[in-house]
């Protein structure tokens, strides 16, 4: 049209003569790399917690043979999204008792991703992690400090994080608990601090639990709202709220026990937790009453949670979703016709007089489940493993 510049390819080209001059489209083109469908299926869909489960994708096809080279998963427990590049999905563990939905998408060699998800529904029975100590674990951190940007590892331990497991177990109700678990604290140090963080749904504010000892040699246990001081870097100040449960504690191998009141916070039975953080870090002298802020210091050691934490309340462990009652009662159970499974006063019996076994019987797998998860809660601090792909943040910030 008037105004185009062939050199430069300034102004505008005449579409319709350039659709003019392009060769005509047969009536049956079809697109050149056809989408291919993806399929699902697990090795076991219904056990105890923990419970192993293996997919297999191979029944995902191609229509036009190409060779499928990702198969995307997402595991449906809160668990980073897994790439692999052949159909046999290692096993998966399921560590907390729930009903998850598995999801596969695949690509071709072409890069063309599956037009459908496929899904696959995994029931795990038991009783919940966060229903006994140290709970859920949340946060999984290398051993040895971040150290970067002219940290110094203090060498004995006290600032190296490992781990962070957040509770509300039936021994202690209407109580959080927050294990943080650090290589050593046979001598905490003086002007320390070791803190988790986390985001309470519709509130603005960033609480946090505390060990530290900005003040004195024996370590205090608060609970507060963290903050920060204008400036080009902001800075991290701690505004006191009030003292942790007296059965809050410390022991020499490193666990840190931090058990607050919910009554204390906003809380409500299934809010959300986010953006959970734990961290070791310097701290300058706190303000117990929480009327100016302080707590300064710098980060030693930090990590982040790769999935959020839902408040299960005042009956989230009272009844297993195996049908025991408190994770160790039985449930007693009706005669099984059948199938063999009947329903009973302590909840759905799993397995029937047809399939060898009464109610008690689920009550006494919830008591065998409970009885496993309960070789944390002494002094041996048992480690969960590394979750797949889980995304750590560890970074030394003034602050």
């Amino acid at each position: 049209t008037p105004g185009w510049d062939y050199t430069s390819g300034f102004g505008s080209m005449d579409i319709a003569k350039v659709n003019a001059a392009l060769p005509a489209v047969p009536g049956d083109c079809k697109p050149l790399h056809a989408a291919p469908t993806a399929a699902l299926a697990a090795t076991v869909t219904t056990g105890a917690a923990p419970l192993a489960v293996s997919f297999d994708a191979s029944a995902s096809t191609d229509p036009a043979g190409s060779a499928l080279e990702y198969y995307i998963v997402d595991f449906g427990d809160g668990s980073d999204v897994a790439f692999y590049g052949t159909p046999a999905i290692p096993a998966h563990s399921y560590k907390t008792p729930g009903t998850y939905t598995a999801s596969l998408s695949v690509r071709n060699a072409f890069g063309v991703p599956s037009t459908n998800v496929a899904k696959q529904a995994i029931t795990v029975t038991g009783v919940p992690l966060a229903c006994v100590l140290p709970g859920q674990e949340l946060i999984v951190s290398p051993s040895g400090v971040s150290g970067a940007v002219g940290g110094v590892d203090l060498g004995n331990g006290t600032d190296d994080l490992l781990a962070t497991y957040f509770s509300e177990p039936i021994t202690l109700a209407n109580k959080l608990v927050v294990t943080m678990k650090v290589a050593n604290l046979s001598a905490p140090l003086p002007g320390f601090r070791w803190v988790t963080y986390f985001n309470i749904p519709e509130d603005s504010n960033y609480y946090y639990l505390s060990m530290d000892t900005a003040n004195s040699t024996t370590p205090a246990f608060t609970y507060g709202i963290k903050g920060a001081l204008p400036g080009p870097e902001p800075v991290s100040t701690y505004n006191v709220l009030g003292t942790l449960d007296g059965t809050s504690n410390d022991t020499a191998d490193g666990t840190i026990t931090l058990v607050l009141d919910k009554s204390k916070l906003p809380f409500k039975t299934g809010d959300v937790l986010t953006n959970i953080v734990s961290s070791t870090r310097t701290a300058s002298a706190s303000d117990p009453t929480g009327t100016a802020p302080a707590g300064v210091g710098l980060t030693q050691d930090t990590g982040g949670a790769s999935q959020n934490y839902t408040l299960l309340g005042a009956t989230g462990c009272t009844v297993s979703a195996s049908g025991g009652t408190g994770g160790g009662a039985s449930g007693t159970g009706g005669t099984g016709t059948g199938t063999g499974t009947g329903t009973g006063t302590g909840g759905t019996a799993s397995g029937g007089t047809g399939s060898g076994g009464t109610g008690t019987s689920a009550g006494t797998s919830a008591t065998a489940s409970s009885t496993a998860h309960g070789r944390f809660g002494g002094g041996a601090f048992g480690l969960g493993l590394l979750p797949l792909l889980i995304v750590a943040r560890r970074r030394r910030i003034a602050g």
